[in-house]
């Protein structure tokens, strides 16, 4: 039987993004709850054009699942260099993830514009720049800047929520 036929929703290979659907995210440092994501490097997917459940063992069938389909974010939290998730797929399936903050991802754009955590995050970011421009804009930035920067964003995110 064809992979694509016993698995729905596989992503080739060598898929690439939709610009009008889809973003990259180069940093999975910035992966939110409910972003719906699919692994960026074609390195990490299995080519499925063409093979059958015969040309895979059932262990490489299970990495296949995880690393060649959209899953939605769950649980997501940054320690250090690595960031952990709970990959939720279509079929109901959660794998617990855990990547490198650097690796980039693929992000559907409809679930980020309706992710209220993602537009806070957004918005913050805004926030954050204009503040830090204007600070700038009055002397050489340092880290105190960015410092006061970072603490006007976060009490003017407080005012907003």
């Amino acid at each position: 039987m064809r992979l694509t036929e016993k698995y729905k929703g596989l992503v080739e290979r060598h898929y690439t993004m939709n610009p009008k659907t889809e973003v990259l995210m180069p940093n999975a440092a910035d992966m939110q709850n409910g972003m719906v994501v699919l692994v960026a490097g074609v390195m990490y997917r299995f080519e499925i054009l063409g093979k059958t459940t015969d040309d895979y063992p059932r262990h490489v069938q299970n990495s296949l699942l995880i690393w060649n389909r959209w899953c939605t974010v769950k649980d997501v939290k940054v320690n250090g260099e690595r960031v952990s998730f709970t990959g939720v797929y279509e079929d109901g399936r959660e794998v617990p993830r855990v990547c490198r903050k650097d690796m980039a991802w693929l992000v559907k754009t409809d679930a980020v514009m309706d992710n209220p955590a993602v537009i806070a995050s957004e918005r913050r970011r805004k926030i954050h720049t204009a503040v830090l421009d204007a600070l700038k804009a009055q002397r050489d930035g340092n880290d105190a800047i960015i410092k006061l920067a970072d603490e006007a964003s976060d009490e003017i995110m407080k005012l907003l929520a």
